[in-house]
Formats: structure tokens, sequence, C-alpha cells
């Protein structure tokens, strides 16, 4: 689809703003609602495909169960002819992951956009809804500062969750579980988020991987049979107060990761004393 193209006499492209493996994102201008939202329609190969299509739908029917600050706006699941399209709130801003050199030299506002992550997946665990693809790109920074997780793509609900022995996904921040097709819980977006936060206050992801590689999978499972490198993280020691919380959220079995809540508290009370280390 080409800028100045209508969806349903409604739509009208703006410009693409990403590319999947089975559909496209749009900036589109919503003339019924004069604003600018985001258009995620799937392609009409994966559309034939019922299983992608039952997993497009699902992922409208997640984020309309969730309303947090931190979680893109969901608006309307609706159809082109045959083929379905979400219709969400348009982010303006930079992922995390284009901000990352910034971000990390100003560690007050890195720790609040931390707080703003588990808030916001805190609320979709709610609603009894997995991201299952929490990764820099996927966080997005508005004007204002707010972090917007998207791309919920991946998202089931406890419920509706893939069987075991599915695997989605193909990025270095995956849970060991989720890499070996195992059964999926609300911990494997914590583990996620602990390599977030292990790549934002180190600079590196704790494992030797070549991001050039398409097979990020393999990697993955080599890693998983060795012991975790959390020696690394000493390199740092004015983190030192996390280092505990960040190996537990690291750990390859789920179980003995700690809750969003537990996390959520070790950073408001850590986050002041490293803050007055760093200052020194």
């Amino acid at each position: 689809m080409n800028p100045g193209e209508s969806i349903k006499g409604r739509y009208k492209i703006v410009e693409m703003l990403g590319q999947g493996g089975h559909g496209n994102v749009y900036r589109v201008f919503d003339q019924g609602k004069n604003r600018d939202v985001a258009l995620k329609i799937l392609d009409a190969q994966a559309a034939s495909d019922s299983e992608s299509m039952k997993r497009f739908i699902n992922s409208g029917e997640v984020l309309s169960t969730i309303r947090h600050r931190a979680v893109v706006q969901f608006y309307s699941l609706e159809l082109e002819g045959r083929v379905p399209f979400l219709v969400m709130e348009f982010i303006k801003g930079k992922s995390m992951a284009l901000s990352k050199d910034e971000l990390r030299k100003d560690l007050p506002t890195l720790f609040h956009h931390f707080v703003e992550l588990l808030e916001g997946i805190q609320a979709c665990h709610i609603r009894q809804v997995i991201h299952r693809d929490i990764q820099p790109s996927n966080l997005i920074i508005d004007p204002e500062g707010q972090l917007k997780i998207i791309d919920f793509g991946f998202a089931k609900t406890r419920e509706n969750i893939t069987k075991p022995g599915a695997i989605l996904g193909n990025s270095f921040y995956l849970s060991p579980e989720q890499c070996k097709g195992l059964k999926i819980t609300e911990s494997a977006d914590i583990y996620s988020i602990g390599m977030v936060f292990w790549e934002f206050l180190t600079g590196k992801l704790p494992f030797e991987l070549d991001q050039s590689k398409p097979a990020k999978l393999l990697q993955l499972l080599e890693q998983f049979d060795k012991p975790f490198p959390i020696e690394r993280f000493d390199e740092f020691p004015q983190f030192a107060p996390l280092r505990e919380t960040i190996r537990l959220m690291l750990q390859k079995e789920a179980e003995p990761r700690p809750s969003i809540a537990q996390i959520i508290a070790t950073l408001k009370r850590e986050i002041p004393g490293i803050l007055a280390f760093n200052s020194r």
C-alpha cells in the first residue's frame, strides 16, 4: 500500500512504519476521528493461513483487555475484504534500542523507564496477558517521556497460551522455556525484562552472541547449557544492590524468578542509593 491510498475510505496511508513476517504497520490518518493512528494489516498470504489469522486476531483481542499508560492503546479490529487489520494508538518517539547510549548516561531516566516497563507488564499480567516478546525495540519512549510497550503480536492470554512445543519469536531476549518450546507463564516476561535490565546497566547482553546471525534461537540454546555468567555483572559495582534480583530474574528455571511487585519494590528501595553512588 502506498501513501495517499485509503482503506475502507477512512484510513488514509501516510507512511509505512515497519514490515514484519506476516504483515505491515502503517501510520494512517483516521478521517473519522481526525487523528493519526497506527494500522497493522495482515498480508494476503498470512490471511489465507488459519493459524496466522487466529494469532493476528488474538493480538487484537489481547490488547482490547488492557488500559495502562505504558501499554499501546488498541482502538479496533476491522476487515478490509477478508483481510483483518488492527487500529492502534500512533506513538511518536524512539525505541529504547535506539536510545541505549543516551539512557545509559542518564540513570534517573533509565530507572524511571524500568519502573514504567514493570508497571505496564504488571497491568498485562493482571489481565492474564503474557507479552512474550519484550525487547528494547518494542519499548518506545514518546515525546513526553512516557514509555510505551508495543508489538503484542506474540501475546497470549493464559487461558489461550500456545501449547508446549510451539516456539514463536527469534529474539535474544527470549526465556529458556520459550526457546525450548516448554510451557509459558508470566515468568517468561520476567526473564526478558531481566535481559533488558542487564543490557542497559552493563552495555551489552550477558552472552557473547552474534546479533548479525539470523539463527538466534540456536545460539541461545547453546548458552543455556552453560553456567550463567553472573560474575560479569560484578564489573559494575555501582549496581551491586540489584545483582541478586537480576540474577533471579535470569534464572534458567521459571519458578525462582521474582514477581513484578518484588522487583518494583527492590528498585524503589535501591535506586536512591545507586544514584547517590554515581553522583560521587
